[in-house]
């Protein structure tokens, strides 16, 4: 099935996200005040849109790089293993990000993150593990 998906994000709290389908299109968005999804030709207000986007702001990569000074980062002593590769851990957390793990391979790249939040169904406390494809 062939799927193509574009996301537009103006920092921190304006998002557009387009996926489209062999039998339509999903587009869910966000304006800083109210979400939408519009799916097969229904519009449909997400309420929820705004906590999801400001979580997903809260725990990027641009706000981790772009305001460093807000997290307090500490390096785990044991290592864990991501998808096969041996990771040295970090923990990131601030007043609201308390289980933000960064893995970084062998040669100090990025391989992935973990937190705890929601998943599809919106089922709090699920943990979700973010892998970056990685040759040694």
């Amino acid at each position: 099935m062939a799927l193509t998906s574009t996301t537009h994000w103006r920092l921190p709290d304006r998002y557009v996200s387009t996926m489209k389908l062999a039998m339509g299109e999903i587009i869910q968005g966000f304006d800083g005040s109210a979400g939408w999804m519009s799916a097969m030709g229904q519009v449909q207000d997400q309420p929820k849109a705004g906590e999801e986007i400001r979580k997903e702001y809260q725990r990027s990569m641009f706000r981790l790089f772009g305001a460093p000074g807000e997290f307090q980062v500490q390096a785990l002593p044991e290592p864990r293993t991501l998808d096969g590769v041996a990771c040295r851990v970090a923990l990131v957390k601030d007043d609201i990000i308390r289980d933000w793990l960064l893995f970084f391979a062998p040669d100090g790249t990025l391989r992935g993150m973990e937190f705890q939040g929601q998943n599809t169904a919106g089922v709090e406390g699920m943990r979700s593990t973010l892998v970056v494809d990685y040759e040694p």
